[in-house]
């Protein structure tokens, strides 16, 4: 969705832009970064996390956002949870529209 990519690239600048893996990062913070709606922001974040796309992890109750490295374990569109798709094919249309930098790290 527009709301996952803007999420992408505020993660990503926040990160790899950075040369850091990842970094704290309140719902507040993304939302402003965005200009989304704070709710919408919680809604997509979830989903990308459970599409294995970002880890989270809390230090001292503070969110702290990265990228998953391991490629093959995003669930990305038509692929199911044990590692099959819809359709038959393997696809890749997301990690195809990252930045190339995200790749090499």
């Amino acid at each position: 969705s527009p709301t996952q990519y803007r999420i992408l690239f505020v993660v990503w600048r926040n990160t790899y832009g950075y040369q850091r893996e990842e970094h704290r990062m309140s719902l507040s913070y993304i939302a402003s970064a965005t200009g989304c709606d704070k709710r919408s922001i919680q809604r997509e974040l979830k989903k990308m996390i459970e599409m294995k796309i970002l880890n989270e992890s809390y230090e001292r109750q503070t969110r702290v956002l990265g990228f998953n490295k391991n490629f093959d374990q995003w669930l990305t569109i038509g692929k199911t949870a044990n590692g099959k798709t819809a359709n038959g094919e393997f696809t890749k249309k997301l990690l195809a529209k990252l930045p190339t930098i995200l790749l090499a790290k």
